[in-house]
């Protein structure tokens, strides 16, 4: 399992929650392209190769509130306006179907987390 870790805003959490949104939206930037396109593809001019993640866990702004969807396919095109989609080109994130949430200690690769060791002496 690959997931990748996605932060939305309680809008668009709530519609994909109730189903009623089936794509999440990412702007095509220098940071998203690193997140979600392969590192060959980044710097070449080819058409863009994607990560092979196979789920995605959104989260509820910066809540614990989570839920985790597999993915059908990321591409590159235009998306629904009343889905939050922009009017011009963006990564589209196509949801598959929703699956029983995954603790991170079950995952075999968590994609876009950084562990960095954490100070006990609290900043002394």
């Amino acid at each position: 399992m690959y997931i990748l870790d996605l932060v939305l805003k309680h809008r668009w959490y709530d519609m994909i929650d109730a189903g009623l949104k089936r794509e999440e939206y990412r702007e095509d930037s220098a940071h998203w392209r690193r997140r979600l396109l392969v590192p060959q593809a980044i710097s070449s001019t080819i058409t863009p190769g994607y990560r092979s993640y196979t789920h995605v866990r959104f989260h509820r702004g910066y809540t614990s509130t989570t839920m985790l969807w597999s993915i059908q396919s990321i591409r590159f095109g235009t998306g629904r306006p009343d889905w939050g989609a922009p009017p011009h080109s963006v990564h589209i994130i196509g949801l598959g179907a929703r699956c029983a949430e995954v603790r991170p200690d079950q995952t075999l690769h968590t994609a876009g987390t950084h562990s960095a060791p954490r100070r006990t002496d609290a900043g002394r």
